[in-house]
């Protein structure tokens, strides 16, 4: 089935107008300037009418010369030769506060970034095109790091310095720096790789392959390559902590948000700012989202670091469109899930497993968050939800010199679980419902 999620050629001269227009126009004023000062000194005057229109063409001039350096002039070639669509995810849902909020959402809605899969809801994942799993790796699994062209393994104690030259690497993207938190020291179970962490993708595996269709491969990270990657719909499994994929593919979304500047921001993500670059880990999970503060009291705002000390069960599930795909002019998505901790991301696993069979047996169901824009008076709804894990099941276990059979106990919903163990798994879990007037945690997958 034909999809379109690649920038039109509009869209891409009005993204390059909105980034670069200050730039050409005080480069054009400065140009020009510099021109009169010459004809003035060599006394020469011209009728201002003249500037003016020097400083248009000028600005004219700039804006195409900066459309046309580098990468951009091959977004513009890949923008201007797109195949046509026949499949159109959902349009942007905003909500305006009341009437004068109304010309806000014309500004909201031509301000916001090019990716359709990001701005609807979680039903775009229904039709997948060659879906891959790409889940991490154990350390014994890269005998041989320097073979692979890219970082995956480097330097795995402390802070992972990633640089990503796209380019070299065949990928029509500027270079990308970053840094990964690694867990150091001894081996910290809530914060390496676990197979816990892949209990139930045989479930999502099944859930996302359509009928009649192969289901989709398990990637292990150092498997992969961009190529490879942009050549399918992503489910990329695990924080960035244990996933390197994860890390560099939101680095690239990001981008997208960040130059320019867009009206809706990224709902949910592991990133945060380290000494003034982009650093990925898997302690918190940076969440904006509508009256947060009714869900945690301690918000500020609309944005919220979800704390894995606070709140360890908690997991995230982020669907936007495949960087890579975007940049070669292919239309993939690519979704992040992960959790703060190991039951965290099997619980997320599992719900997105769970939405997807709702979704498809019932033809009105959808998930998504609303998110706050650049204007107080308007929400946007986009393909984000925040889950939890409230209830656990663990096996017979041998505890206080006693075995204790197989039970199920409540996770709490704040603070550790007084009665955790690297044997539960995730059997109960919520999330983050704002269908309604106000977020409330819904039960998705209640005791069976």
């Amino acid at each position: 089935m034909g999809r379109n999620f690649i920038t039109g050629y509009t869209e891409s001269i009005r993204r390059h107008v909105r980034a670069h227009a200050s730039r050409a126009l005080l480069s054009s004023v400065s140009s020009v300037a510099v021109l009169a000062g010459f004809l003035s000194a060599a006394g020469t005057v011209w009728p201002l009418w003249l500037y003016l229109l020097l400083c248009a063409v000028g600005t004219a001039g700039f804006l195409t010369a900066f459309g046309a350096v580098g990468i951009r002039v091959r977004y513009g070639l890949l923008a201007a030769t797109r195949p046509p669509s026949a499949v159109v995810p959902q349009a942007l849902a905003l909500r305006a506060g009341g009437p004068a909020s109304r010309p806000s959402v014309r500004s909201i809605a031509s301000a916001a970034v090019d990716d359709p899969v990001y701005l609807g809801g979680l039903r775009v994942l229904l039709s997948s095109s060659s879906p891959v799993l790409v889940v991490p790796s154990g350390p014994r699994d890269v005998q041989v790091p320097g073979e692979l062209s890219v970082p995956i393994r480097a330097n795995r104690k402390g802070y992972s310095h990633v640089r990503m030259d796209y380019p070299a690497l065949g990928l029509p993207l500027p270079p990308a720096s970053l840094t990964r938190e690694l867990p150091g020291g001894a081996p910290d179970g809530d914060h390496s790789f676990a197979v816990r962490d892949l209990t139930y993708t045989a479930q999502l595996a099944a859930a996302v392959a359509e009928q009649g269709r192969p289901l989709p491969l398990l990637l292990p990270e150092h498997c992969a390559d961009v190529r490879q990657l942009a050549e399918h719909d992503l489910i990329v499994v695990g924080g960035p902590d244990v996933n390197f994929w994860h890390a560099v593919l939101y680095e690239a979304v990001a981008a997208r948000f960040l130059r320019p500047a867009s009206s809706v921001p990224l709902a949910l993500g592991m990133r945060s700012d380290r000494k003034g670059t982009a650093n990925y880990n898997s302690v918190l999970i940076r969440a904006v989202l509508a009256d947060i503060k009714r869900v945690f009291p301690n918000a500020e705002d609309d944005a919220y670091d979800i704390d894995d000390r606070l709140y360890p069960a908690h997991g995230m599930i982020l669907a936007c469109r495949n960087p890579y795909a975007a940049a070669l002019g292919m239309s993939h998505w690519c979704v992040f899930v992960a959790g703060l901790t190991s039951v965290g991301t099997a619980g997320s696993v599992r719900a997105l497993a769970h939405m997807l069979e709702l979704m498809r047996s019932d033809s009105e169901a959808d998930f998504f968050s609303t998110v706050p824009t650049a204007s107080a008076g308007v929400h946007a709804d986009v393909a984000a939800v925040l889950c939890r894990v409230v209830e656990v099941e663990c096996p017979a276990l041998r505890l206080n010199g006693g075995l204790v059979p197989r039970q199920r106990h409540p996770v709490p919903g704040e603070g550790r679980d007084p009665y955790y163990s690297d044997s539960g798994l995730p059997t109960r879990i919520q999330y983050l419902d704002f269908s309604r007037a106000e977020p409330a945690w819904r039960d998705l997958l209640p005791r069976p």
